[in-house]
């Protein structure tokens, strides 16, 4: 991975132990639902939803949320509290509106740059040091969805996102589908809906950060999850918190935990 290599020992003791992978045991059938909160099997897919879930994996000193297991297995977790410092989505001079607004495009963005920045070389004193040398072997490059929406589009299944990709990543941010999908009021319906802000895990009370989706209609309108969790376009160049994004490999090995905020999953 990069720089790093992956060891993953498989052992099998019979009864006494036998290697896991963390998405095995993430997505054993007793975890699943198919109504209320926890995680569903969508298009090969597991997907949390809900507001009380058992979603939490511990890296280094640094806690994760499970948002999915993708198809070929790759586990997706979101920074459970971010870096220390809001920052802005991007800050350039726009010449539609006459002042610095920023643009919604993803891979020209400041955001862009701040998250490789602090991928390569974290700085502690800023809070952005989230993952260790030894986690960083751990996970995968993922393309990441970068398209723009409209805020009455009623997607939710990264369609619109994903028309747009910027390849190799291993930072990112969520996209608005991902948010809206884990919320399970039948009123989320789409970015205007208040209801998404219920029973949905990913809201942080008291902090605004920012998602990966540009505004379709306005080119230096991005989406970001409020404080209260509603869903807001808010012009580029304003300062939201940053939650990043990555993709654990699939052979990660499961160490211990059962997924809650007091016992989260730990791999080897």
């Amino acid at each position: 991975s990069g720089n790093e290599y992956l060891y993953t020992p498989y052992l099998n003791c019979g009864e006494e132990y036998i290697t896991e992978e963390l998405y095995k045991r993430i997505t054993k059938d007793d975890n699943l639902v198919t109504s209320g909160y926890g995680l569903y099997a969508t298009n090969g897919a597991y997907v949390f939803r809900g507001e009380k879930v058992n979603n939490y994996v511990k890296l280094g000193d640094n806690l994760w949320r499970i948002v999915k297991v993708t198809s070929n297995n790759n586990i997706v977790l979101i920074s459970e509290e971010g870096v220390q410092y809001d920052q802005p989505w991007d800050n350039r001079y726009n010449e539609t509106n006459h002042f610095a607004s920023g643009f919604n495009s993803y891979s020209a963005s400041r955001m862009k740059e701040y998250l490789d920045q602090i991928y390569e070389n974290p700085s502690e004193d800023n809070g952005e040091v989230l993952l260790t040398k030894k986690d960083k072997a751990k996970l995968v490059s993922y393309n990441l969805c970068t398209g723009r929406r409209s805020v009455g589009s009623e997607t939710k299944d990264n369609s619109e996102e994903c028309a747009e990709v910027l390849q190799n990543q291993k930072y990112g941010l969520l996209t608005l589908s991902d948010y809206l999908y884990a919320s399970v009021d039948p009123n989320c319906v789409n970015a205007s809906s208040k209801s998404c802000q219920n029973y949905n895990y990913l809201v942080k009370k008291g902090k605004s950060w920012w998602l990966a989706t540009g505004d379709k209609d306005d080119s230096s309108n991005v989406y970001a999850v409020q404080g209260t969790g509603s869903l807001e376009r808010q012009i580029a160049s304003n300062y939201n918190g940053v939650r990043p994004v990555i993709y654990l490999n699939s052979k990660v090995l499961y160490k211990s935990g059962n997924g809650t905020e007091q016992k989260p999953y730990k791999i080897k």
